[in-house]
């Protein structure tokens, strides 16, 4: 919410008085205005929330271990549970290979789905 919040005060409110003046209403101010110049803080809150849960760790760990018959397990908590508890490093290293291509990858086609790389371009 800071994020979006910091986004919404950086947009000038000489904008939404031009859009205004010119008869737009609040709908098209914010489909026109708002969410275009937000869209910048939409991609970098999508994308670490992606991250974020993909990568989830403690609070599963700390209040359930994992869960009974293994019902709140994450990828993060059977790659240590691989790793640390099996001791089978090399399996540990793939799935924690295979998470970062994960998040790759979606990472990716979040950016590119929100054209974040078309911008700039001449």
């Amino acid at each position: 919410m800071v994020y979006f919040l910091a986004g919404l005060q950086s947009i000038p409110t000489s904008l939404y008085e031009a859009a205004l003046v010119d008869g737009a209403t609040p709908l098209r101010c914010f489909l026109n205005i708002t969410l275009p110049l937000l869209k910048p803080i939409i991609l970098f809150v999508t994308v670490t929330t992606l991250i974020g849960s993909i990568q989830v760790f403690d609070e599963p760990y700390i209040l359930t271990g994992g869960g009974p018959a293994d019902s709140s397990m994450s990828v993060v908590i059977y790659l240590f549970r691989i790793g640390m508890e099996y001791l089978n490093l090399g399996y540990a290293a793939a799935i924690g290979f295979v998470i970062f291509a994960m998040t790759f990858v979606f990472s990716w086609l979040q950016m590119n789905l929100m054209g974040a790389f078309e911008g700039g371009r001449s």
